[in-house]
């Protein structure tokens, strides 16, 4: 099977401090592929590279075979992106954060002039945060007032409310309590069943034992291993 995503000799520096260096890597659809390493390791920084929020100093990545020209626009090209520290739009309500992007309205191939329809996203996403097992008073509440915990189950139920081919997580769990740390493990799982590939960046080394089919142990920006 061709890979759906494949980076080649990525670098990149922060001023004097060289974070990524010549990252090569592969992922293939329906894949779990784990990103390990020690805090500085350059695993988070791999990570947006992958999902374009940060030009390389070297190297080239490919979607599909073909070459992808920093900045590119992730979501138009099907990458969706949970974040370490959720990335929410504090100004808007629950519902208006999940379909951030990809509202629901007319018409229906409409992008930038389309007329949101409120009521069926109030309720997709009430069916979404169920899956999640999260509860709010109203999905109409400014996120801005929730839980560092409820902010992130939000970013994640936005990815819920795609249809990626690939999801890149940077190690999100560190806001999460035990349930919803297994909630995502699960939902990772599921994803893969779908087909949707996926790029975990974790410190915790039993969540990417638990589902990931390789995992890449990085240090100093190198990859040093990789186990299957």
């Amino acid at each position: 099977m061709n890979p759906l995503l494949k980076a080649v000799d990525l670098t990149k520096s922060f001023g004097t401090l060289s974070v990524v260096r010549r990252m090569s890597l592969e992922v293939r659809p329906g894949e779990i592929v784990g990103l390990a390493g020690q805090s500085g390791s350059g695993k988070s920084t791999l990570a947006m590279l992958l999902a374009g929020f940060h030009k390389p100093d070297g190297g080239e990545l490919y979607l599909d075979g073909q070459p992808l020209q920093w900045p590119f626009d992730a979501q138009a090209l099907g990458i969706d992106v949970i974040h370490q520290t959720p990335s929410l739009a504090e100004n808007l309500d629950i519902t208006s954060n999940i379909f951030l992007g990809n509202e629901i309205g007319w018409p229906a191939w409409g992008k930038w002039l389309k007329i949101p329809n409120r009521q069926r996203m109030d309720r997709e996403a009430a069916q979404i945060l169920a899956q999640l097992d999260v509860q709010f008073d109203s999905l109409h509440q400014d996120v801005v007032n929730l839980s560092s915990e409820q902010r992130q189950m939000i970013a994640i139920g936005r990815a819920m409310a795609r249809t990626p081919r690939l999801i890149v997580i940077d190690d999100p769990t560190g806001l999460l309590s035990y349930p919803r740390q297994q909630k995502l493990l699960s939902l990772i799982q599921t994803w893969q069943l779908q087909g949707t590939a996926v790029v975990f960046s974790s410190s915790n080394l039993d969540h990417l034992l638990a589902i990931t089919d390789r995992i890449i142990v990085l240090r100093h920006g190198r990859q040093v291993a990789e186990y299957r």
